[in-house]
């Protein structure tokens, strides 16, 4: 295990409560860390933006900031309404030098991604491999893992390349 995403807001307004204690023990344990923020459908862009960069004032991060984008959990939202509300978000993030990737399942990608966000990293999930033509950085091909220092289940990933692409890939965000 070399990398972890640990979710810290959701919409225009809600902190994970396990973020900070989750932040400290993946940095204490040399992990490479990232955040994701789940995406809502009726929620303005910019707002959900300024909330995710909210929730990482004084935090190093080594991954791209991922938005969560995934129908399960949403209200119905025209294509178009999410796409908009989606490149906001992003817009706004970019403005502060921060790179983005965006999480989500193979209807989601095609729904929401392949015609309108093809030059953004790609974390798709999926339980079978995905086909060959999907551009993706990282795969979640499980949800039900158990990984030392985690209570509970857990998601696992794998990135796409070599150790050296992924090295390459890491940075040092600080908010």
């Amino acid at each position: 295990v070399k990398f972890v995403y640990i979710k810290a807001s959701e919409g225009a307004s809600f902190h994970d409560s396990a973020f900070e204690t989750n932040y400290r023990g993946s940095t204490a344990a040399g992990m490479a860390t990232g955040a994701y923020h789940f995406f809502r459908f009726d929620v303005n862009g910019t707002l959900q933006a300024m909330n995710l960069l909210g929730c990482l004032k004084g935090k190093t991060l080594q991954l791209p900031l991922a938005i969560d984008v995934e129908e399960h959990g949403n209200p119905e939202t025209s294509t178009m309404s999410v796409v908009t509300r989606l490149q906001e978000m992003i817009d706004y993030i970019e403005e502060f030098g921060y790179p983005v990737i965006i999480y989500t399942n193979i209807n989601g990608y095609h729904r929401f991604c392949k015609a309108y966000f093809e030059n953004y990293p790609l974390w798709i999930c999926r339980f079978a491999h995905p086909s060959d033509d999907i551009d993706w950085t990282i795969w979640q091909y499980s949800h039900w893992s158990e990984v030392d220092g985690i209570s509970g289940e857990t998601d696992l990933n794998v990135f796409c390349s070599k150790q050296d692409d992924f090295n390459q890939w890491l940075g040092s965000y600080t908010f």
